[in-house]
């Protein structure tokens, strides 16, 4: 199976070559900060292994948090899908109140051509529902 990839049209990992992923190396897929931490959630192009358990996917997206520069906790998903709903469980498991979560543009390969896709494209794409920062009180 190849290492390296790159998204879709429906936000699948398709097999690409280094020339080909270009800028989707650590894209960012989202960044909430809470206080003083910090959680992101990444594509990383590059496999970081294969889920057996997921039919043998590649690991390519992962959500880390981060206190003071260290990493405290995090998870790797097969899917961009399983990354931002990922993502969003962190959200929910370390904040208490108000939350302002970025979500970060991606790059897509549509029709042959690697195009730059807002969040409010992909979440229609993958049929989820982004976290949308609440009121302060």
């Amino acid at each position: 199976m190849p290492d390296t990839y790159i998204l879709n049209e429906d936000g699948e990992p398709i097999a690409a070559t280094m020339e080909e992923i270009g800028d989707s190396i650590g894209q960012r897929i989202a960044k909430t900060v809470i206080g003083d931490l910090v959680i992101s959630t990444v594509f990383l192009a590059i496999s970081h292994g294969w889920d057996p358990a997921g039919g043998g996917k590649p690991v390519l997206f992962e959500t880390m948090v981060f206190h003071d520069g260290d990493t405290d906790d995090g998870e790797r998903y097969t899917s961009l899908k399983d990354a931002v709903q990922g993502h969003q469980r962190y959200v929910s498991l370390y904040s208490e109140g108000y939350v302002n979560t970025q979500w970060g543009d991606i790059v897509l390969k549509i029709e042959g051509k690697n195009k730059v896709v807002p969040p409010t494209v992909w979440q229609r794409i993958l049929d989820v529902e982004l976290i949308e920062p609440e009121p302060i009180p």
